[in-house]
């Protein structure tokens, strides 16, 4: 089940708040037996309020709930709208910058955890790119470019990114921050996810499953000398439909819509550059 908090449809992980809306019901039973002027009607109330809260009912009752009209959605009708970006106080239109009251049709089921602030500056943020980037004022702006990109679901650049130097000089802490502020829309994935790796088998790969819905993934602390599986990133950013599953669950396609960012002190070996 999904719930609609106002500001984005939060999944309903084991039932625990579905259970409560139905108990909720009972208890609107009850309180409409309260206000019943005939005694054999409010009877017959409390008599099906009695019936209604037990578990097997309650139970009965959320499962027909199923069915009705305008209950059930595809898992292809939720964050449909790859330029859309949900905040605090509201959704963000990324082609137009404009922001809109949370609408529920939007189906979105991702928030950052801050408000947006149009006019919002932080002279510690710029200070801290010109130092990493050695006032590289061009390397600035098309970072900042890449990372405006990678908050979109469009995968049309069909590009990843990496952040190569030395130890210590700002790779992790960029993408830490942005990582951060971006919140459920990113998510970080060990490196050896994008790597080659002879004793990968066939079976279901948490990894790529965990790419579902996200903007921003990020892979630090590459080791020397991994190789980078070439045709699993080309599947990755080609924007192609992905197969995922989870262990025990039937796998499914997903529409990618994540931007890849990776750093570490070592380049990846890459054997195909077609």
């Amino acid at each position: 089940w999904l719930i609609w908090t106002g500001k984005v449809w939060e999944w309903d992980m084991g039932g625990v708040r579905i259970a409560k809306l139905a108990k909720k019901t009972t208890r609107n039973i009850y309180r409409e037996a309260a206000d019943e002027l005939d005694d054999d009607m409010r009877k017959e109330l409390v008599k099906h309020a009695r019936a209604t809260e037990r578990q097997v009912r309650l139970d009965a009752m959320i499962k027909s709930a199923e069915s009705e009209p305008g209950i059930a959605v595809s898992l292809a009708d939720l964050d449909a709208n790859h330029w859309l970006l949900n905040v605090g106080n509201g959704t963000i239109g990324l082609r137009t910058g404009v922001l809109k009251p949370h609408d529920r049709a939007d189906m979105i089921t991702e928030i950052l955890p801050i408000d947006h602030d149009a006019e919002a500056t932080s002279a510690e943020w710029d200070t801290f790119l010109y130092r990493i980037f050695n006032d590289n004022s061009d390397l600035i702006a098309y970072i900042q470019r890449a990372l405006g990109y990678s908050i979109t679901g469009d995968q049309s650049e069909q590009a990843f990114f990496f952040c190569y130097g030395s130890g210590f000089n700002g790779k992790s802490t960029l993408l830490n921050a942005c990582r951060l502020v971006v919140g459920n829309y990113a998510t970080q994935v060990p490196p050896t996810a994008f790597m080659v790796d002879k004793t990968r088998r066939g079976g279901p790969d948490e990894a790529i499953a965990s790419l579902k819905n996200k903007r921003l993934v990020c892979s630090t602390e590459l080791e020397d000398g991994q190789r980078l599986s070439v045709s699993l990133v080309k599947r990755m950013t080609g924007g192609e439909p992905l197969w995922c599953e989870h262990k025990f669950e039937r796998g499914y396609n997903f529409q990618p819509t994540h931007k890849l960012w990776l750093s570490g002190n070592h380049e990846p070996v890459i054997t195909d550059t077609t």
